[in-house]
């Protein structure tokens, strides 16, 4: 067993005695953000806030949790309340996620502000590469190609790049701010020390920085890098898998369905795609259609027990 989840058996066993010591609440709540596990650690965090709603720390660490988890709204709400509990002081914690929060709702002109501010406040803050990161993003969606071209040179000269970006991801999106401001050149050397050439396609590198930004929930960057790799590629089934994941990601299902249905077009054994296809349609009650999916799985996994009981289970429910 992992240290920390020791340490979160310790607290829960403290929880179970106590069930509103601060203390332990907080610390579990912490724990499993640091693991990942937002939900869980909301849990613990809005258990601590109802024994004590003006802890701005707690408040603004589940803050975070709901932008990981989507919930923008609560996630804006509660930056706000523990903004207000601080006087308007904001920690970087807070400046970081109103800075993503803003990006998201494409105010990119208050987003690069803010993460301006945390860059110049808060210089020793562990994401900050992550942030000159994002800044580099939101300059290029303003047109700002200097500005997006320095606060990526700063990435590459702190030599640690926010995972799961690389260091040739960088070079990447510098190679395609210089071919914006029409300098080739200097986007042709970028390109490669992208390592774009060799065996290494562009539409490689399009469709690897699309699941990066993904992965940031950078959906709007991921979308476009995307859309990139498809019209460089477009009978490539995997690009469109993974559009269809990020639609279905922001659950746009029809949009979702339809790169999917493409997937399926491009290579008819993708299972895994026939499978996703199969939980959207059950999902919306389009039972037959559901059931025709869930078929081709078991086409090409004939011994798959797990679809083959839910496919048993619709039967039963849809209509003659």
């Amino acid at each position: 067993m992992s240290n920390k989840r020791l340490k979160i058996a310790r607290y829960e066993s403290i929880v179970a005695k106590l069930p509103e010591d601060r203390e332990a609440l907080t610390q579990l709540g912490l724990l499993h953000e640091s693991l990942e596990e937002y939900e869980k650690a909301i849990n613990f965090f809005e258990r601590c806030l109802r024994v004590d709603n003006r802890d701005p720390d707690v408040l603004a660490s589940t803050a975070y949790c709901y932008l990981r988890t989507e919930d923008l709204a609560k996630a804006l709400a509660t930056y706000q309340r523990a903004l207000f509990l601080l006087d308007n002081k904001a920690t970087p914690k807070i400046l970081y996620g109103l800075g993503v929060l803003y990006d998201r709702n494409e105010k990119f002109d208050t987003a690069k502000s803010t993460f301006e501010q945390l860059c110049e406040t808060f210089p020793a803050f562990d994401m900050i590469p992550e942030v000159q990161l994002r800044l580099g993003g939101v300059c290029k969606l303003l047109g700002q190609y200097d500005d997006g071209l320095k606060w990526l040179q700063l990435v590459l000269d702190a030599d640690v790049c926010p995972p799961p970006f690389s260091t040739e991801d960088v070079w990447f999106e510098i190679a395609q701010l210089y071919c914006l401001q029409s300098d080739f050149h200097r986007a042709e050397q970028a390109y490669n020390n992208s390592g774009r050439g060799g065996e290494s396609r562009e539409s490689e590198q399009w469709c690897n920085l699309g699941r990066n930004y993904s992965a940031l929930q950078e959906y709007r960057q991921a979308f476009n890098s995307y859309n990139e790799a498809i019209s460089l590629e477009p009978q490539s089934w995997s690009m469109w898998r993974c559009m269809g994941d990020l639609y279905s990601r922001l659950n746009q299902q029809n949009d979702a369905l339809d790169a999917f249905q493409r997937v399926t077009e491009l290579n008819p054994a993708a299972a895994e795609v026939w499978y996703d296809m199969g939980v959207i349609l059950e999902a919306s009650k389009r039972f037959p259609q559901a059931i025709n999916a869930f078929e081709r799985v078991l086409d090409i996994e004939p011994t798959n027990g797990d679809v083959r009981a839910r496919l048993e289970r619709l039967r039963g429910i849809a209509p003659k």
